[in-house]
């Protein structure tokens, strides 16, 4: 899963480590909104994140060197293909000052 922040580009790479599950209470949820804004929780463990983000830039809504389509960021989560992920990963992995390795690494 590859996390990006509004406004700001992509903080991390994160591994999904269970099912998604509705939460029961507010004080499961990891932001302002409770329940009512928040339907599902997804387990994940945080593999690598940047110290700073790393925004792509667009032409004409596409990236061109992922092929990313700005409308595909606009959503909660959105199936992207193996070579675009393929293609952000690179560009954050070319990071390496910026990216923190899981402590087992």
């Amino acid at each position: 899963m590859l996390v990006w922040l509004a406004s700001v580009g992509f903080i991390a790479e994160c591994l999904v480590i269970g099912p998604t599950r509705i939460p029961e209470s507010d004080d499961e949820v990891p932001w302002p909104g409770g329940i009512r804004r928040y339907r599902q929780l997804i387990p994940i463990a945080v593999k690598y994140e940047t110290t700073q983000p790393v925004r792509l830039t667009f032409e004409r809504g596409r990236n061109q060197a992922t092929g990313l389509h700005v409308y595909m960021l606009r959503s909660g989560l959105e199936d992207i293909s193996d070579d675009m992920a393929k293609g952000i990963l690179e560009i954050l992995w070319q990071r390496p000052k910026g990216v923190a390795p899981l402590p087992d690494e």
